[in-house]
């Protein structure tokens, strides 16, 4: 087998993946080609310029637009995504996989070299253009595969997000295409995407506020000076949303919708001067469906609102053959299948052992900032980490094309076999990734109800559920969501309430001063889910919840002799953990404590949709 030969500086990803295939029959069944006469070379010239991305680096790139909602953001958890989840931060232009034309003409010049062909190959590059001298024969596979390339590069994606009314009914989290227009009736325009397979598209508004948080105490002999500490706070409304295409025309929609809100700007004296404490809320919600073009994914954000996200792409990326003189078959095959998603990586805010999320203020936001370009592994590489355990080896042709090189009689009986299932894998109905749809809804009810036997041992039915909403009324938290299996998503409907939780003492020589000390309280809910696949039908599905239950104010409480005082917070949490395998349409509850000792419970309903 031929080593790869793709660097790893150019190892981008992008969405439109492509996987080659090439092998032969055994010497016993093919017969020998007549010797055919050498053929005249010639020139041809070849337009890549949505493929490389040199003439890109002219422009400036600070001040790019940028996420600066997602959770991993927000809350100062910036782990790296692993190299082989497709993350819509890190994508960019996609289909411009190659520093240049000159790099690119060298990567198919060594395949044709790989692949053993006698012809002579040159090649001579411009700024996005490649001209190639060689035979017809050669040309012939040097446009096959560039038409595949800028077939990807040229695909366009278009996505129009509605806002739904607020009595919309969410039976299951995707839409078909004859299904959206009923749908749209009655809701409200947002805002429109369109660009390329797999870039992420950011549809933004946010409003910049600056705000005293707190004052840096300098204490020196006799004497302490105070200085202001201003933050700079972004609050608004973001979408970040991207399109993969599966070789038979259907989408892989994935992104997130977040949304924070200024409620009150309140001011609280101290010794050092007026602060101000921002109350905000704070809404996140994930999406990562697969629909069929001109279809819709919804992201259900709560009371921020219900979305339906339509998509579109203007072709599908197909898989191709081309037949070989030689008797072979090269097979040029959508990987997309068997790429996998990545959640942001957000953590557990609602920690009972943690008194404040930051101790110093608010959290300081990112402003407005570049997009990361490139992704760092793609399906065809995927395929390959499978076929090596079959003892095949897969030679990547920059992010889309991977070769298996050689002729049957090179393989083993079991290489043999592992070639040609994936090839007939991936050139069938293409393997979309795996996902699931759940429902999770919590209600907060008396712990003297009489609730359903069918709540109380975990598995209620849609009765069960109705008698709970006619106790409960309006549920805590009720939301709609469809993601990857093995995926951690995070939902959060919480309120980020700032308040002064302490003073603290500063001594000098002849002097003493207080610092006051300001800290982020979480209220409010946090879901967490997963799931995997269990068989027969069903999924595990596995759930934590974290629901902040009773009053959320701050009482005051004096301190000291000099009339200051400190905000201490009575808000009461109940956690709870979930785990059943469920096929569709079934139900799992749970019960947790709420507040005071004869007081509420909180029921937890997960249920699976189609």
């Amino acid at each position: 087998m031929k080593s790869a030969f793709r660097t790893a500086t150019v190892a981008w990803t992008v969405v439109g993946i492509l996987l080659c295939t090439a092998y032969s029959p055994s010497a016993q069944e093919a017969e020998q080609p007549a010797e055919q006469p050498e053929e005249a070379l010639v020139t041809h010239e070849y337009d890549v310029r949505g493929l490389v991305q040199r003439e890109l680096w002219r422009a400036p790139r600070t001040g790019a637009i940028g996420d600066v909602l997602a959770p991993d953001r927000l809350f100062f958890n910036d782990d790296d995504h692993a190299d082989d989840e497709w993350s819509l931060r890190d994508s960019g232009e996609e289909a411009r996989c190659w520093d240049n034309a000159d790099e690119l003409g060298d990567e198919i010049r060594e395949f044709l070299a790989d692949a053993d062909y006698d012809a002579e190959v040159d090649f001579f590059s411009a700024e996005r253009k490649i001209s190639f001298r060689t035979t017809p024969q050669v040309h012939e596979h040097i446009k096959w595969i560039l038409d595949a390339l800028n077939d990807v590069a040229n695909a366009r994606v278009s996505m129009v997000v509605y806002r739904l009314t607020n009595d919309a009914e969410l039976a299951a989290p995707t839409m078909g295409a004859s299904d959206v227009a009923a749908w749209a009736k009655g809701a409200r325009f947002v805002g429109t995407f369109r660009g390329g397979l797999g870039e992420p598209f950011v549809l933004q508004k946010t409003q910049h506020t600056s705000y005293v948080s707190d004052y840096d105490i300098n204490v020196a002999t006799e004497a302490a000076v105070s200085s202001p500490e201003v933050n700079d706070l972004n609050t608004g409304e973001e979408f970040v949303l991207g399109a993969v295409s599966l070789s038979d025309g259907r989408l892989w929609v994935q992104g997130w919708h977040a949304a924070m809100n200024l409620k009150e700007m309140r001011k609280f004296k101290t010794n050092a001067g007026t602060i101000e404490l921002p109350d905000l809320t704070y809404s996140f919600a994930p999406v990562s469906a697969v629909i069929e073009n001109g279809g819709a994914a919804v992201i259900d954000a709560g009371p921020a609102g219900r979305f339906m996200v339509q998509t579109k792409c203007d072709r599908v990326v197909k898989n191709h053959e081309l037949k070989l003189d030689n008797g072979n078959t090269l097979h040029l095959l959508n990987c997309v299948g068997a790429m996998r998603g990545g959640g942001l990586g957000g953590f557990w805010l609602m920690n009972p052992t943690s008194s404040a999320l930051m101790e110093d203020s608010l959290f300081p936001q990112v402003m407005l900032g570049d997009v990361i370009d490139g992704p760092y592994m793609d399906a065809a590489m995927m395929i390959d980490e499978e076929l090596e355990h079959n003892g095949l080896d897969l030679e990547v042709l920059g992010p889309y094309l991977g070769i298996i090189e050689g002729s049957g009689e090179d393989f083993d009986e079991d290489e043999l076999r592992a070639l040609h299932e994936t090839t007939a894998r991936l050139k069938g109905t293409p393997a979309a990734p795996e996902t699931a749809s759940v429902r999770i809804t919590a209600y907060s009810v008396a712990d003297d109800s009489n609730l359903p036997a069918g709540i109380l041992n975990g598995r209620p039915d849609a009765a069960d559920v109705a008698e709970v909403k006619s106790i409960a009324g309006e549920a805590l938290f009720d939301r709609v969501s469809m993601n990857l299996l093995r995926q951690q998503v995070d939902q959060f409907e919480v309120r980020l309430a700032t308040h002064l939780r302490a003073y603290e003492s500063y001594t000098a020589t002849g002097i003493t001063a207080l610092d006051p000390q300001v800290g982020t309280l979480v209220l409010g809910e946090q879901i967490r889910w997963q799931a995997r696949d269990a068989g027969d039908g069903r999924m595990r599905i596995e759930v934590r919840t974290g629901i902040t239950v009773g009053g959320e104010k701050f009482e005051r409480i004096n301190v000291g002799t000099d009339g200051l005082e400190v905000e201490r917070s009575r808000s009461a949490l109940t956690q709870a953990r979930l785990a059943d395998e469920l096929k569709i349409g079934e139900r799992m509850s749970s019960l947790s404590p709420g507040v005071g000792v004869d007081g509420e419970l909180v029921v937890i309903v997960v249920e699976r949709l189609k």
